[in-house]
């Protein structure tokens, strides 16, 4: 469905300013989080099933990995077009702070290679006892169209599921992105009605006013 490729090219180009990107500028979600260790990680990446011989899915190397991680999802996140006609990449986010801080955190940020480049992530954690939530989610735009998307997504749900206790899988969403949160719905996730506050310091480039929800599914 023409609607189904379009909100799948946004899933791939996320609204800037998530709560699950703040991880690296001190997310108002975070307070709330109680993260703990993700587990089988290794295992579950080794016997992941992937669609050809090409692909590779490991944890990410901070040593190594943070200025690729830097760039992809600096050129695949950008910001709602209500926000005064501009489209502002997380270059915001992730150069005026320090991702090496996001390493530091408890969970897992995946990456998916093809050749040896890589062409997606996904960071997930765990937010209390019984939910993981994921993102930042990106995809290279040059690799979109591939279902490297797709992978990763149903990826989050596989570790999210071997998690012990873990009964949901959740993301924020910024109100504003409909086609989005449409896509996501149409995948099995939920609104809870749980909401959380725009930065102050970045409404005054909104043309309307938004609030990030926090959509859920259960595994």
């Amino acid at each position: 469905m023409q609607q189904d490729r379009i909100a799948q090219s946004n899933l791939q180009s996320t609204t800037l300013y998530t709560p699950a990107l703040n991880m690296f500028i001190n997310s108002p979600s975070q307070e709330k989080h109680n993260c703990t260790p993700l587990s089988k990680i290794e295992d579950l990446l080794a016997a992941y099933p992937l669609p050809s011989a090409d692909l590779r899915l490991r944890q990410a190397d901070p040593a190594q990995d943070i200025p690729v991680l830097t760039e992809l999802v600096n050129s695949a996140y950008s910001v709602e077009t209500g926000t005064e006609g501009e489209r502002f990449k997380s270059v915001l986010r992730w150069v005026d702070r320090d991702p090496e801080d996001h390493f530091d955190k408890e969970g897992a940020t995946i990456v998916l290679e093809k050749e040896g480049r890589i062409v997606g992530m996904v960071f997930l954690e765990r937010d209390g006892p019984e939910r993981c939530l994921f993102g930042p989610f990106a995809v290279d735009p040059s690799a979109q169209g591939k279902g490297y998307g797709q992978l990763l997504l149903a990826l989050a749900e596989e570790v999210a599921r071997a998690e012990p206790g873990v009964k949901t899988l959740g993301l924020h969403v910024a109100n504003v992105r409909g086609s989005l949160i449409n896509y996501y719905k149409r995948r099995g996730f939920e609104d809870t009605g749980e909401e959380t506050d725009f930065p102050e310091e970045h409404k005054w480039r909104t043309t309307k006013p938004v609030k990030f929800v926090v959509l859920e599914k259960k595994l």
